[in-house]
């Protein structure tokens, strides 16, 4: 974790602008084509899902903004990683948050996602007593199509974890598209940094087989 010289931040007056906003938060939601990607997981059995989050959290941490975290109210940090938090559904159609670990190998973050999910589906939770702010938040929608979608924040105290959302593909002539949200503190990033990471994850979805 490095703190941001917060005096000398190219982005001081931007943040101290939208850090005084009651809600401020923005979301872009675009459709990703996923043909290639899914074609690729199910040629060679590979879970869809978590595919999805490996790729999401890899991009995460490929993009400075979505690793900078809000601390104290009005400090900026750098993390050094960050890590998916998702949400899973039990038999009882209730969801749990499942928290995991993040690795650069698929098939270790794999192996940990698995046993963070058998864990979680065991002792379900909503939420823990722990400081989850090295976290990227996800969801999926398998059952929509959504073309846009906003998450609850806590207002009253400095929320700046990004939350991520994927739904229903669907198949349009001979490509498959599936809608993407991206929700994010706007004290620190803007569209543009959005757009990074969406092209960044667009990348790895047309060339699977090198990331996965």
């Amino acid at each position: 974790m490095e703190k941001i010289d917060m005096e000398s931040w190219n982005r001081k007056q931007h943040f101290d602008f939208f850090n005084n906003f009651d809600y401020p938060h923005f979301n872009i939601t675009v459709d990703l084509r996923i043909s290639k990607f899914k074609k690729y997981t199910e040629k060679n059995n590979i879970s869809f899902f978590k595919s999805m989050v490996f790729l999401v959290t890899k991009a995460a941490n490929e993009i400075e903004e979505f690793k900078y975290r809000i601390i104290d109210n009005n400090q900026v940090i750098i993390l050094e990683k960050v890590h998916p938090s998702f949400t899973i559904m039990g038999d009882n159609e209730v969801f749990t948050f499942c928290n995991s670990v993040y690795h650069e190998d698929k098939d270790k973050f794999f192996e940990y996602m698995e046993q963070n999910i058998k864990k979680y589906k065991e002792n379900p939770v909503v939420s823990e007593k722990v400081d989850k702010m090295d976290s990227i938040y996800m969801t999926s929608l398998p059952w929509i199509n959504f073309n846009s979608i906003t998450h609850p924040i806590d207002i009253k105290n400095v929320d700046s974890v990004p939350r991520i959302s994927w739904g229903k593909y669907r198949q349009d002539n001979e490509s498959i598209f599936m809608p993407f949200s991206v929700q994010v503190h706007h004290a620190l990033m803007d569209g543009y940094h959005v757009s990074k990471y969406i092209n960044n994850l667009k990348a790895k979805l047309e060339n699977p087989q090198k990331y996965l």
